[in-house]
């Protein structure tokens, strides 16, 4: 891929072109869990960047009983990637959890609960700007 004007610090932009290569493998652990890996590494043509590494890692469950079908999920991913919210390249980690509680009523109604968690550590972020009143 190929980017022009892409942000490289505040206020300054650069051209760049990205290759990325994203290798992966999952995994049937029994019949109720699945665990998911992928690594990306991030090649820039440009020396305003950082070449990469990220990882992602995700572990999925499920079972049922009677009328109820439960799920749960964890993910874990981290990058290093031009983000718009700090216009610069910048280092993140996130873990996001998620559960499910679904219960059929019959054929056409069914109850869902979902509740979900996403916390993210952002590396060296900026600080924010004061514009004077």
């Amino acid at each position: 891929m190929y980017g022009e004007g892409i942000p490289t610090r505040q206020g300054q932009k650069a051209n760049t072109t990205i290759q990325t290569i994203s290798p992966g493998i999952q995994l049937n652990l029994g019949t109720h869990w699945i665990l998911d890996y992928g690594a990306s590494q991030t090649f820039y043509s440009s020396s305003n960047f950082s070449d990469s590494l990220g990882h992602s890692l995700e572990l999925i469950g499920g079972s049922s009983y009677e009328n109820w079908l439960l799920q749960f999920s964890q993910s874990y991913n981290n990058s290093s990637r031009t983000l718009v919210q700090t216009g610069r390249q910048t280092s993140s980690s996130s873990y996001n959890t998620g559960f499910t509680a679904s219960y059929r009523f019959g054929t056409p109604w069914s109850l869902d609960s979902i509740l979900n968690q996403e916390v993210m550590f952002v590396e060296n972020p900026p600080r924010p700007r004061v514009i004077g009143l």
